[in-house]
């Protein structure tokens, strides 16, 4: 989570690639996702506090393996180039 989010800093200059922007999105709703359990444990009950959790947990785990792929399919690309 931390790394997606740094890669959320890159400065604006930089064109961001499908992998970082995946790596970054992924990591924002892990961090969405962390914060409605702490809400609804901690604070007050949240309305649909399952399926926000789920929705962004499993999309956050989706955004991060597609990260991964782009980044070894960018890899084996260069190898045989």
């Amino acid at each position: 989570s931390v790394t997606g989010v740094q890669t959320c800093a890159l400065p604006i200059y930089d064109l961001w690639t499908w992998t970082q922007l995946s790596a970054c999105l992924g990591a924002v709703l892990f961090m969405v996702s962390d914060l409605a359990i702490a809400v609804n444990k901690f604070c007050f009950p949240l309305p649909y506090s399952r399926a926000i959790i789920m929705a962004t947990y499993y999309a956050a785990q989706m955004l991060i393996a597609l990260s991964a792929v782009e980044c070894q399919d960018a890899e084996v690309a260069r190898k045989i180039a």
